[in-house]
C-alpha cells in the first residue's frame, strides 16, 4: 500500500449537508413548476386560441399549453444545471495504469527483500542457539 493513504486522490470526499434534501427539494422544485405553469397556461392559451383556429376546446387546450409549459421550465433548469454542475474526473489513463503497476511491483520486491532478510535473521539466530 503506498505511504500517501489520504493524499488529495484518495482522500474521503466531504459530504453535503443537503444531500439527504435532494428529493424533498426535487419535490418542491416540481410543485413550484407546476404552479408556474398552471398560472401561466390560462393567459397563453387565451393568446393562442385569439391567434389560431384549434379544433380542441379552451380547458383542452390549456391543459396541453401548461404540460407544455412544465416541461420547457423542467429543460430549462436542466439546461442551468448542466452548466454548473461541477466536472467529475476523466477515465483512468495508461500511464496512471503503468505507475499503478510499477508501484505495486516496487512494493512486492521489497516485501520479497524484506522477507528474505528476516528468514536470514531467522536461520542466523537458530544457528546461534544450537551451538
Amino acid at each position: 500500500m503506498s505511504e500517501n493513504l489520504f493524499n488529495s486522490k484518495y482522500q474521503p470526499k466531504k459530504r453535503s449537508p443537503l444531500k439527504p434534501f435532494y428529493p424533498v427539494i426535487g419535490l418542491f422544485i416540481l410543485i413550484v413548476f407546476g404552479a408556474i405553469s398552471y398560472f401561466l397556461s390560462r393567459p397563453v392559451t387565451e393568446l393562442v386560441d385569439a391567434r389560431t383556429t384549434i379544433a380542441l376546446e379552451f380547458a383542452q387546450l390549456q391543459l396541453v399549453i401548461a404540460i407544455g409549459i412544465f416541461i420547457v421550465l423542467i429543460l430549462a433548469l436542466a439546461a442551468v444545471y448542466s452548466v454548473f454542475q461541477p466536472k467529475t474526473p476523466k477515465g483512468v489513463s495508461e500511464r496512471d495504469l503503468d505507475r499503478e503497476k510499477q508501484e505495486k511491483m516496487r512494493e512486492a520486491a521489497a516485501a520479497n527483500r524484506r522477507k528474505k532478510e528476516m528468514q536470514a535473521k531467522m536461520r542466523a539466530r537458530n544457528k546461534q542457539n544450537n551451538r
